[in-house]
């Protein structure tokens, strides 16, 4: 079994994490800063596939996966992964976006967060602070309504939720099969 939430960051993929191990899957979460760093070349031109390439490996030793790089390659995992379970986490925009900037706005944003906002707004900027509330919020949005029309399109199981919805751990057991009764509960590290 393979599942992918293909959220954003910021949208509970620890939790989600948390979730699947407590159901009995190996997971993979953020990958660390060597992979981070080994997706520099990906910067120029903005290089999904490259991304794509490198995190290959990976894939191969987990079934559940979220948080970055996954929302950068979801094309890829769509087309590629046709029996794959596909979860999106919504998270209302303002709070994710506060959220989002509470996260890297005391840092410099990694390779993997720039091209995630470059995937967004269609254009690299050098730091999260350069993009106004209205272009990542429409953005955010808009990513959305890609995710949802393609993953019709390929005709993928996939279930989207709302992050605050009190019946997500119910609605993520019976997309998932999952018989035990392990809670999704909120982590929020840095708010």
């Amino acid at each position: 079994m393979k599942v992918f939430n293909i959220s954003l960051h910021r949208t509970g993929t620890q939790s989600f994490i948390n979730y699947c191990k407590s159901n009995g899957l190996s997971t993979q979460h953020w990958p660390g800063k060597a992979f981070d760093k080994a997706c520099s070349p990906a910067l120029e031109g903005l290089n999904y596939d490259f991304v794509y390439k490198l995190y290959r490996s990976w894939l191969e030793g987990s079934e559940c996966f979220a948080d970055l790089p996954i929302p950068i390659i979801y094309e890829q995992l769509i087309n590629d992964y046709q029996d794959a379970y596909f979860v999106v986490i919504y998270r209302d925009p303002t709070s994710w976006l506060k959220s989002a900037r509470n996260h890297v706005n005391k840092r410099e944003c990694d390779n993997l967060e720039l091209l995630q906002y470059s995937l967004l707004t269609g254009d690299i900027r050098a730091d999260i602070s350069d993009y106004t509330d209205d272009e990542m919020i429409n953005s955010y949005m808009l990513f959305h309504t890609k995710l949802i029309n393609m993953l019709n399109e390929k005709n993928r199981k996939f279930l989207f939720l709302d992050l605050n919805d009190p019946l997500l751990n119910i609605k993520l057991n019976s997309f998932l099969n999952f018989s035990n009764d392990f809670h999704f509960n909120n982590v929020d590290i840095t708010k």
